[in-house]
């Protein structure tokens, strides 16, 4: 049975006791760039990894402007559509 986590848009499956491998899926990230961190273990519990994913996104901050609850105002990358 396949086994997987979703966090942050990005998912990670894999089949448990006996894989050896596990996919990695993200969709577009209209956000800025973004790391993912996930903690895997196998079924078995005998085999537990910890896994960086780096989401390229399609957003810079602009400058030092804040917006008024803490957050960044975020600008299309050059060359984004």
């Amino acid at each position: 049975m396949a086994q997987s986590i979703t966090k942050n848009g990005v998912t990670m499956k894999g089949s448990g006791i006996d894989s050896t491998t596990v996919t990695v899926e993200a969709g577009v990230n209209e956000g800025i760039d973004e790391v993912v961190s996930f903690s895997i273990t196998t079924t078995d519990k005998q085999v537990s990894r910890n896994v960086r994913v780096n989401r390229k996104g399609k957003r810079e901050v602009f400058d030092t402007f804040k917006l008024s609850d803490g957050s960044t105002f975020n600008v299309l990358k050059d060359g984004i559509q």
